[in-house]
């Protein structure tokens, strides 16, 4: 276990995972559940995805917010964030560029990880980028949401811990917290075997 821990802080010990030439996204989101980006659109995709609204926005550079409507399936690209407003069923996720500094610091850091393969780094990428969308803001704070697990934690709950660990990783991008989620969801007690093994692998 203790070496599972320490071979996870190296890979995410830089702030957050992905890939441009580095593994670390340039590209981040938070999103925010039951809250509709108000105007400012750039573009509008139908009968469409989640998935495929965010890569849209996350490909577009003048892309700065989303919103995915689920009760129609709809996507709007945004070029600013002016207002919210709450939507039962809309997702929407603010865009946060990555420092030149950070993306450098992995590109040098994924060369110093000779024994991780290619798909380690794509895997760390993949989780990088739904992790927002699997545990996505309620409305409170990081702190508040970090409270919160360690309350959750104590209590023995560890998958609520990790529900809210990873709302405040939404928000917050921290190493800290990546290692924090992925020793919870490797020990996440639940009694479903394919989701403990999906917890793993979302560790790993």
């Amino acid at each position: 276990m203790t070496r599972l821990i320490s071979l996870i802080f190296c890979i995410f010990a830089l702030a957050s995972p992905a890939l441009t030439d580095s593994a670390i996204p340039d590209r981040r989101l938070s999103v925010e559940r039951d809250t509709d980006f108000f105007g400012g659109d750039l573009q509008q995709i139908f009968d469409t995805t989640y998935q495929v609204c965010r890569t849209a926005c996350l490909t577009d550079s003048l892309c700065r917010a989303f919103t995915f409507n689920s009760r129609s399936n709809a996507c709007f690209t945004k070029s600013s964030v002016t207002d919210r407003q709450p939507y039962q069923g809309a997702f929407s996720a603010t865009v946060t560029a990555q420092s030149p500094e950070t993306l450098a610091r992995g590109a040098q850091r994924q060369g110093e990880l000779g024994f991780l393969g290619a798909r380690d780094f794509t895997n760390a990428t993949a989780e990088a980028l739904a992790l927002p969308g699997r545990h996505t803001n309620t409305g409170l704070t990081a702190v508040e949401l970090l409270q919160s697990a360690r309350a959750a934690r104590n209590n023995g709950n560890t998958l609520a811990a990790l529900r809210f660990t990873g709302m405040a990783l939404g928000q917050t991008d921290a190493a800290d917290l990546w290692v924090e989620y992925a020793r919870l969801a490797l020990n996440a007690q639940t009694s479903d075997t394919g989701q403990r093994r999906t917890y793993r692998q979302q560790a790993l």
